[in-house]
């Protein structure tokens, strides 16, 4: 095919255009040192938890340290005046109080100042209770949750726990949705 092969004529006006264009747009997509290391450090952190599914023990996966660093909120100052604020609501007794009723699946740490909870529950709840307050939209009249990037499938759980009846789907990585889906089996979310 080398025989036949011919270079290419120069640009015209409209080419030199489109290829400025396509470089200008290039330009800030091209990867530097910290999208790379941002990168590794997703590889890694995908490593350690594949290191600890395989080798510990999967019933206690929210006290291993891959979950506490990225996922899990356990004893943050601010989740004292989130509480405060779940407790202010005048369906505290009614809904919210149950809904973050915490499971003992994955043995999270228990909340000391509410300890039937979990701190990474509190927070979940107040942040769907702000969502409700802005919108005055309840989780049970939604129809669809799309969730990117699910976590271990904690905010589902509380959907679910707040009488969610509607189809939830979470898009993530193979790592999580294989977490997720054995969290939410053990807690019995379909």
């Amino acid at each position: 095919s080398l025989l036949f092969d011919k270079p290419l004529a120069p640009p015209n006006d409209y080419e030199l255009d489109l290829v400025d264009q396509l470089k200008t747009r290039f330009g800030p997509l091209a990867a530097n040192e910290n999208e790379i290391s941002a990168e590794a450090e997703w590889l890694r952190f995908l490593a350690r938890l594949t290191d600890r599914v395989l080798k510990g023990d999967p019933r206690e996966f929210l006290r291993w340290d891959v979950i506490e660093e990225t996922m899990f909120v356990s004893f943050a100052p601010y989740l004292r005046q989130e509480l405060r604020f779940l407790r202010s609501r005048q369906e505290w007794n009614s809904r919210w109080s149950s809904a973050v009723t915490e499971s003992p699946v994955g043995r999270p740490f228990i909340y000391p100042y509410l300890r039937t909870s979990s701190g990474n529950l509190i927070h979940h709840a107040y942040h769907v209770a702000q969502f409700e307050d802005r919108t005055a939209i309840k989780t049970d009249e939604i129809d669809l949750v799309l969730e990117l990037g699910g976590g271990y499938g904690s905010m589902c759980r509380l959907f679910h726990n707040l009488q969610f009846q509607g189809r939830y789907v979470i898009f993530d990585l193979p790592h999580f949705s294989a977490l997720q889906e054995y969290f939410l089996r053990s807690v019995g979310v379909p």
